[in-house]
């Protein structure tokens, strides 16, 4: 799933670099552990961008909901808000009662 939602950005944004950045340190380190993979978190993320002369940021989280790990990556982000000319941000899925409304209607259309 991450990958298409990547890919999409990409496609819809060519002249910008995407970054991807997880904020679940559990997941990070089972990752890891099971294949020897790692992805940066969303301080490394932002050294990164710093370190590639990135100046202006979008952050489109891919969390469902307004939660403890949004606001600890939306945290750890403005703290390079120094470092960088803008940092915008995206919202998660369930955001506002909209946002529930219509994925109650997608599910009832799926089902």
């Amino acid at each position: 799933m991450m990958n298409a939602i990547e890919q999409d950005i990409a496609n819809s944004y060519a002249d910008y670099r995407v970054y991807r950045a997880w904020t679940s340190k559990m997941i990070l380190a089972k990752v890891k552990k099971r294949d020897g993979i790692h992805y940066d978190n969303v301080k490394e993320a932002f050294e990164r961008m710093a370190a590639d002369g990135i100046t202006d940021v979008i952050v489109q989280p891919t969390h469902v909901i307004n939660g403890i790990e949004n606001d600890i990556m939306t945290e750890e982000a403005l703290s390079f808000a120094p470092r960088f000319s803008t940092i915008h941000f995206g919202t998660p899925l369930l955001t506002s009662l909209e946002d529930n409304n219509l994925l109650i209607e997608a599910i009832v259309h799926e089902f």
